[in-house]
């Protein structure tokens, strides 16, 4: 029986980036779009593992910054919102899975000023675990992400589903021994997880309110 969740959280409970979110950080950085998404893909790894901002940024765009500068400040701004934009389908069916009784840990690849913002979210509250690359120092799909969060949220690898929305990721959790899911929409993770896979103890409600970051 499944009991933990570990959940993805880039499009999976966000939507995927906007296209004018590439077209807002090209602007601030004085790049074509296309350059900056390359670049900002690219240098993004180590950014993920916990790089500064002003490190990554001045990579990207191939000049220092110090990190009073206005211009790095929203460059991060803007980076940080493109993210925020919520699937309220998905956290629906979580916070439903979570009635039932169901653990629910978050695993993204994520840098500082992202994680940061996620945890300030009303919704975060629903994840006993929220597990960032950046402050694990290594990112998905390293198998040793899993086996680390593995032991953080206290669960053995078969009693726990990871979705996620990138096979790659879903293929390394599986050799560790996870359950997995690959995620395509709310509703196919709504049928997944009414197939008795879920316990059915009772559990704190999720927190009452509106839902937002």
């Amino acid at each position: 029986m499944i009991t933990h969740l570990l959940v993805d959280y880039g499009e999976v409970i966000s939507k995927p980036q906007p296209a004018g979110a590439i077209q807002d950080l090209a602007q601030l950085s004085g790049l074509p779009a296309d350059e900056l998404s390359r670049r900002y893909w690219r240098y993004r790894p180590d950014y993920d593992r916990g790089q500064t901002p002003e490190d990554y940024w001045s990579t990207v765009l191939r000049r220092p910054f110090p990190s009073d500068d206005p211009r790095l400040q929203n460059l991060i701004a803007a980076d940080v919102g493109g993210w925020l934009h919520l699937n309220s389908p998905t956290l629906r069916v979580l916070f439903d899975a979570a009635l039932r009784g169901t653990h629910l840990a978050l695993l993204s690849n994520a840098p500082h000023p992202q994680a940061d913002a996620l945890d300030r979210c009303s919704w975060a509250r629903i994840f006993a675990h929220r597990l960032y690359s950046c402050r694990l120092g290594i990112a998905k799909p390293e198998p040793s992400i899993f086996e680390q969060a593995l032991d953080i949220i206290g669960a053995a690898p078969e009693q726990t589903l990871f979705i996620d929305d990138r096979e790659s990721n879903t293929r390394a959790a599986a050799r560790v021994g996870l359950r997995t899911l690959i995620f395509s929409s709310s509703a196919g993770l709504a049928r997944t997880l009414r197939a008795d896979l879920l316990a059915e103890s009772p559990a704190t409600p999720p927190p009452a309110g509106r839902v937002s970051c």
